[in-house]
């Protein structure tokens, strides 16, 4: 089985000589032709497939220009039973390769779990990881390293799963106070208070007028989550599923002072009338929270 890491290994290393944003001119068609199978993995083949980037994305990205910085969004499920041993082997090993090429996260940080279900939060994640790559020439030196292929092994190890998905600025459908381009220029890192709350949200519209509806949904939004005292961090476009089952169009990341200040809101009648333009304007979303982590 070492040897399958192995191969693995140089398969997905080819990759990162490539990492460029897709372009304008793909088709969802195009790109749903990069998506991994749904379902549960029941063998090696297939958690590799869940795991790794594929054939097919490389070839893609082949092709693509590097016009500037981007964040590679990164939902991950870990195993054995949410155990982040073999992970965070491999995750202390990447950052510092990644560092030394001038990337690093501007958020990383573990998942809230037993919720009440009518949030909708997908409880099957355990982390979130938000690194920042000045170029994506600069996440291929990284990740060649002899230290960051020793440690492939342990990131197949400790992943059950993962949703990596690539994210550039485009036109903001919620009035947010980052941009990743500001993100790059100013260096920012999030520092979170011990109850702060951060929630990723991807979102996918219904055609041909959904993000149009998003955005009146965005409007009527905005202020009530100020008023939690909450921040919109970000409202990006999502240009290349890397490692996913779903295509999606748009990120969110929202900041909250607790959980219980979401949740407050969740409840509020403002929320629930603007809602029902949420729901006319998605085809489908997913979003889980997260809190700073504990180390």
């Amino acid at each position: 089985m070492h040897a399958q890491y192995i191969a693995v290994a140089v398969t997905a290393l080819t990759f990162l000589l490539y990492v460029c944003p897709l372009g304008a001119q793909e088709s969802d068609s195009d790109r749903s032709k990069l998506l991994i199978p749904k379902g549960p993995a029941k063998t090696f083949e297939q958690h590799l497939v869940k795991t790794q980037v594929s054939k097919e994305v490389l070839e893609v990205l082949d092709t693509m220009p590097d016009p500037g910085p981007i964040i590679l969004l990164n939902f991950v499920r870990w195993r054995p039973d949410r155990d982040p041993t073999s992970y965070m082997k491999y995750g202390l090993v990447a950052q510092r390769e990644q560092a030394k090429e001038g990337a690093w996260q501007l958020f990383a940080g573990p998942a809230i779990h037993d919720l009440d279900e009518a949030y909708g939060f997908d409880n099957s994640w355990d982390e979130i990881a938000a690194p920042v790559y000045r170029r994506r020439a600069s996440y291929a030196v990284a990740n060649a390293s002899e230290a960051y292929q020793a440690m492939i092994p342990d990131r197949v190890a400790g992943t059950y799963q993962r949703h990596l998905y690539s994210l550039v600025d485009g036109k903001q459908l919620l009035p947010a106070s980052l941009t990743i381009q500001r993100v790059h220029d100013n260096e920012t890192v999030l520092t979170l208070g011990k109850d702060d709350v951060i929630i990723g949200e991807f979102l996918r519209f219904k055609t041909p007028s959904g993000r149009q509806t998003y955005q009146e949904y965005g409007q009527a939004i905005a202020p009530l989550i100020k008023s939690a005292g909450g921040e919109i961090l970000l409202s990006v476009d999502c240009e290349l599923p890397v490692v996913s089952e779903e295509l999606w169009d748009h990120f969110l990341m929202t900041r909250y002072p607790s959980m219980k200040a979401y949740e407050n809101l969740f409840k509020t009648d403002e929320w629930i009338e603007a809602s029902r333009v949420r729901r006319a304007a998605l085809d489908a979303s997913m979003s889980a929270p997260f809190q700073a982590s504990s180390k």
